[in-house]
């Protein structure tokens, strides 16, 4: 899929980086971890961009999200923020 978005000309694939999302039922699952996933769509990918949606600190402790920016083959556009919902800091015990 990351290919296919490359090849039309897209420029930038974004993945979530969220704790939890919410299903309609009340049910919650886990994401893919995000960090994870990037340097796979880098492997991937030649030409667009990747960054994560969120890169939370409430749940990330702030040196482990540089390292693992850092680490990655091609530097992620940003977008450093908070938990979508307040709930999630509790959640995360932070």
């Amino acid at each position: 899929m990351a290919r296919t978005a490359e090849g039309v000309g897209f420029d930038s694939l974004w993945v979530g980086d969220h704790l939890l999302y919410d299903l309609p039922g009340g049910v919650a699952r886990g994401p893919w971890e995000a960090w994870t996933a990037l340097a796979a769509l880098a492997a991937a990918t030649e030409r667009v961009e990747l960054g994560p949606l969120v890169a939370s600190t409430s749940f990330h402790a702030p040196a482990m999200l540089g390292r693992q920016e850092t680490g990655q083959d091609r530097p992620p556009l940003d977008d450093p923020g908070q938990p979508d919902r307040v709930g999630r800091v509790d959640q995360s015990g932070g």
